[in-house]
């Protein structure tokens, strides 16, 4: 009987021990941390903090202005992205060269002209909007968008403003050497002429058939200009139109005393601009504005830029402006062709 009570004692004690080593094996499993939770958080803090980072560095707007031949009009492309910089909290800075920008910081680049590596850069950075000004239609990625402004509609169209308001079609042109779009300025000019007229012949005499243009290098000096002049000015002009790089003021007051009404392409100088009878240009503040008004969100890429006509005194009267306006308008839509008169 006492060997009996022992042995349920030794029994009875080794499964105490046995339970008590059960129980302590378990209490760490159970009260562990698992090795998953602390990464998944420390990841998920570093992108936030990577999208907060990102959003305080995009704090500026880019003008990319290389030489540009209109100072007036940079001046009010400044002031409108100005504006624009100012109601989105950005800083607006303008510099000579897209080289020079520092593209990880910007929001907007404009470009006066489209530099070689542009492309380049906004396909690498399709955060960043770009909007070019170009007088050809452009190949552009999603991020970027265009002011096309085709100098040789410009021409085009100063040839028909030069024949709507001259006297028995008497109108012609001293112009550069310079082709656009495949074609000669003489040509584009002359278009625009004949596509107001057809075979523009005076009812008065000398007949010749108009428009006559004289042909010289941008570069001519006065001497150039006037020996230029002399070979049309036996037709009996009442208007002229020359191009931007003959406008100076003893060049101009010439053609003035002789009695013709001047026109060309309007001038950042000016007083080079006040020279001029009528000038002619394309109004890119209004094709940007229009741009940032639609918030650069890809529905409008290409924005063409409209021809505006300035005349000082009553050089175009209401009925022409009338027409004027139509042949202009079916210009903007691509209706007519500046490289064809039957167009």
């Amino acid at each position: 009987m006492k060997i009996n009570r022992h042995l349920k004692l030794l029994v009875t004690l080794v499964l105490i021990f046995l339970i008590a080593g059960c129980t302590n094996s378990i209490t760490p499993a159970a009260t562990g941390t698992s090795p998953l939770a602390a990464p998944l958080v420390s990841t998920e803090t570093k992108e936030a903090t990577a999208i907060v980072t990102l959003e305080v560095q995009r704090n500026s707007v880019v003008i990319v202005s290389m030489n540009p031949n209109n100072v007036a009009e940079m001046e009010n492309i400044q002031t409108l992205l100005q504006t624009y910089a100012s109601s989105h909290n950005l800083t607006l800075q303008v510099t000579e060269s897209i080289d020079t920008v520092e593209i990880d910081k910007v929001a907007l680049v404009y470009l006066s002209q489209p530099a070689e590596n542009w492309i380049d850069m906004a396909n690498q950075n399709p955060q960043v909007k770009f909007i070019i000004q170009s007088q050809n239609v452009l190949d552009l990625p999603e991020n970027a968008f265009q002011i096309l402004a085709p100098k040789d509609e410009l021409v085009f169209a100063a040839g028909y403003l030069s024949a709507i308001i001259s006297e028995d079609w008497r109108t012609g042109a001293i112009v550069t050497d310079e082709n656009l779009a495949g074609d000669s300025i003489e040509n584009l000019f002359s278009n625009g002429v004949r596509f107001l007229c057809g075979l523009c012949a005076p009812v008065n005499g000398p007949i010749v058939f108009f428009p006559t243009v004289a042909v010289t290098n941008a570069q001519s000096d006065a001497a150039a200009l006037s020996l230029a002049y002399g070979e049309i000015a036996n037709t009996r002009l009442n208007v002229i139109y020359i191009s931007p790089e003959f406008i100076n003021i003893d060049f101009v007051t010439a053609l003035k005393q002789n009695g013709l009404t001047v026109i060309s392409q309007k001038s950042g100088d000016s007083d080079k601009g006040d020279l001029l009878d009528i000038s002619i240009g394309y109004d890119i503040p209004a094709a940007i504005n229009f741009l940032l008004a639609s918030n650069l969100d890809g529905q409008i890429q290409t924005q063409k830029a409209a021809i505006e006509i300035k005349s000082q005194g009553n050089k175009i009267t209401a009925g022409k402006k009338d027409y004027l306006n139509i042949f202009l308008t079916d210009l903007q839509e691509g209706f007519i062709s500046p490289h064809s008169v039957a167009e």
